[in-house]
């Protein structure tokens, strides 16, 4: 039977779902603290929660695949309808859980590196396609070489070289989670990148965001400053949808 929309129901209804990668230390964990915790769930297989210690955040920790379709399962249920924004902290650990098990039955390395890719594929598009609430998947970050340039870009990182240049394909929304300083204060800033420069892979599809959005820590607290992170950019792709 044919379901008949619109677009913008149809956006609305999905939610937004994003991909954001970073270096180590960049604050990737900390962006949840960006979000409302009265309504936001962090699925955590990293161990790395200490950043969010001050943050009253409902957490579920992840220590294998059973864990992950249990939890997903659970969030995405009738009976957590509370939950707004769901946020995998990381895709790569994941990665690396489900080839290391792979490996222990798989004689040859290529079946075990092809099984980690296809199952990582099918909860990457299982968490883009799951109706109803925000979906934030956070990765590591690699660089790999552009078929096309050449150049060396800084890209979601994955076990082998498969599947990390496919993720950004599977999203509206890929951020990178960057850090720059101030040229006249020599200060440090925080920032996320929503478009692709020649280094970097980045997409916003909304057309909502400026290139790059502002993630700001204040020095005092290491709270993230009200206005910036993922919370100001859900408000600006929502006010945008609905003005459409």
């Amino acid at each position: 039977m044919l379901t008949w929309t619109t677009t913008d129901q149809a956006a609305a209804s999905q939610g937004i779902a994003a991909l954001i990668y970073g270096e180590s230390s960049m604050g990737k964990t900390t962006l949840a603290a960006t979000l409302d915790p009265s309504n936001t769930v962090i699925l955590s297989a990293e161990a790395g929660l200490l950043s969010l210690r001050k943050h009253k955040i409902t957490a579920v920790e992840i220590h294998n695949l059973d864990d992950l379709n249990e939890a997903f399962d659970l969030v995405f249920s009738a009976s957590m309808d509370w939950v707004k924004n769901v946020v995998l902290d990381s895709l790569t650990e994941i990665a690396e859980q489900i080839l290391a098990n792979r490996k222990t039955v798989r004689t040859d390395a290529r079946q075990a590196y092809g099984d980690m890719g296809d199952g990582m594929i099918a909860i990457a598009k299982k968490f883009r396609d799951a109706p109803g609430k925000n979906k934030f998947l956070l990765c590591k970050q690699e660089f790999i070489q552009d078929e096309t340039s050449n150049l060396m870009l800084s890209s979601p990182a994955m076990p082998g070289k498969k599947v990390g240049p496919q993720l950004p394909y599977l999203f509206d929304e890929v951020f990178k989670i960057g850090i720059g300083k101030d040229p006249t204060t020599k200060e440090t800033f925080r920032y996320i990148q929503t478009q692709p420069d020649v280094n970097t892979r980045a997409k916003d599809r909304s057309g909502a965001l400026e290139m790059y959005e502002p993630f700001e820590l204040d020095p005092a607290t290491g709270f993230p400053v009200p206005g910036t992170g993922l919370a100001n950019i859900i408000a600006k792709i929502t006010i945008k949808e609905g003005a459409q």
